[in-house]
């Protein structure tokens, strides 16, 4: 499973209280939906921390890195090596 699909799988798995949006695209914006709120924001860090061995810096947990599944793998694919 790719970077995007792990970060769907746990954002439809852990996140998604609402069943409008359980077809999740990778361009769905993310936090203007509703989809993800702070708290889910600070949760998806830690799942990301925690699966792809990579550090999120505070200054980083900004609306462009997180507003999409899209973006979210975008951020994770610069910290890989």
């Amino acid at each position: 499973m790719d970077i995007k699909e792990n970060v769907k799988k746990f954002i439809q798995s852990e996140l998604v209280t609402d069943r409008k949006f359980a077809d999740l695209q990778d361009k769905d914006p993310l936090i203007s939906t509703g989809i993800i709120d702070s708290l889910g924001i600070m949760r998806l860090t830690a799942f990301l921390e925690k699966s792809f061995a990579v550090r999120i810096h505070d200054e980083e947990i900004i609306a462009e890195n997180f507003g999409t599944v899209e973006s979210i793998s975008a951020l994770i694919q610069k910290k890989l090596p």
